[in-house]
């Protein structure tokens, strides 16, 4: 994951100087049929945190999926 996250600030960095990862991260995979989805909240990411937390939507995530977590590693 750290090799990763390297490779896409790099990347990233190239469109805005001000991006930079979290310190921690989650991953989730998703279908073909999710792709234009998850392009059109990459594109509204920052607008969208305003109204959602990231530790918000990152619980409803889990909850959705049934994913047991425990939020003290939040």
């Amino acid at each position: 994951m750290r090799e990763l996250k390297k490779a896409t600030s790099i990347w990233a960095s190239g469109f805005d100087r001000r991006f930079s990862w979290q310190e921690g991260y989650s991953v989730f995979a998703i279908g073909m049929d999710g792709v234009d989805r998850v392009r059109t909240y990459i594109e509204h990411q920052e607008t969208h945190h305003h109204a959602v937390s990231y530790l918000e939507e990152l619980t409803r995530l889990f909850e959705e999926n049934k994913i047991p977590y425990d939020p003290r590693f939040f």
